[in-house]
């Protein structure tokens, strides 16, 4: 199981030169594309395309979770596919598309701690501490206005 804390940064250098300070090892900068489509309230359904051959992340996966907002509490199902963009189309078609939020990442690694610091061009910039099993997701839809 994997703990995710995320937390929004104003100061980029300043993380960087923390995350330099501590010991954490730069790994890799990747481009990737995570698409939420519509879904009943309170589930988000999510294709993420991440570079093959790229690790922590790689490939393209189907995710699904259900969250409860008043105890925090949520479940997933995460489901690793071959065409993230073929499937995109399908969903887009039978759900529409609610965001689409094309990122930079910048994996760091401490022991069995990854950072990632997540940019998304004029929207954010936050950073993921995990630990243990990875797997990344985003629960930032409440920070994003789509039209």
């Amino acid at each position: 199981m994997a703990t995710e804390i995320k937390v929004k940064i104003n100061d980029l250098e300043k993380l960087k030169n923390s995350l330099k300070n501590i010991g954490a090892q730069w790994i890799s900068e990747v481009e990737a594309i995570d698409i939420y489509f519509n879904s009943k309230e309170k589930t988000n359904l999510k294709i993420g395309i991440y570079p093959e051959g790229h690790l922590p992340e790689r490939g393209n996966f189907l995710l699904f979770f259900e969250h409860d907002p008043i105890s925090k509490k949520f479940q997933f199902k995460q489901i690793k596919i071959d065409d993230g963009k073929s499937l995109s189309y399908i969903l887009d078609k039978l759900l529409g598309t609610k965001v689409t939020i094309k990122s930079k990442r910048e994996f760091y690694k401490l022991a069995d701690i990854i950072f990632i610091i997540v940019f998304i061009k004029e929207l954010l910039t936050f950073v993921n501490w995990l630990a243990g099993f990875f797997l990344t997701f985003g629960l930032i839809l409440g920070k994003i206005k789509t039209t």
